[in-house]
């Protein structure tokens, strides 16, 4: 059953625009989640290593609701997110695996 809402909107904030995610976004926002300190504290804290953010970006990808984080005044990546976990008898979905490069981390607290 398809969701009742656009699964991969634009999203347009004074900060952010969120967009969706294509696969030659893969350089750029791979250059971000390189970060070791930005996966720190999750569970998985070894997204940082290639081999397992390209897992991250691929089911992203073939998720059909993952999102890129575009800086709107520098016009680069600075995150991203994606919807899991649909459950539309409940009218429930999860929002995560998201992340922030640390470069953005104090202009979200404006």
């Amino acid at each position: 059953m398809a969701p009742p809402f656009d699964l991969q909107p634009t999203l347009t904030g004074p900060l952010l625009e969120l967009r969706p995610l294509r696969e030659d976004d893969w350089a750029a926002l791979y250059a971000l989640a390189s970060d070791p300190l930005i996966w720190e504290q999750h569970p998985d804290s070894g997204r940082w290593r290639e081999e397992r953010f390209r897992v991250v970006f691929r089911e992203g990808l073939e998720s059909g609701g993952a999102l890129l984080a575009v800086d709107r005044e520098t016009g680069r990546p600075a995150g991203f997110t994606r919807y899991h976990d649909h459950h539309p008898e409940r009218a429930e979905i999860e929002i995560g695996w998201t992340f922030l490069a640390r470069s953005h981390w104090a202009a979200v607290q404006q």
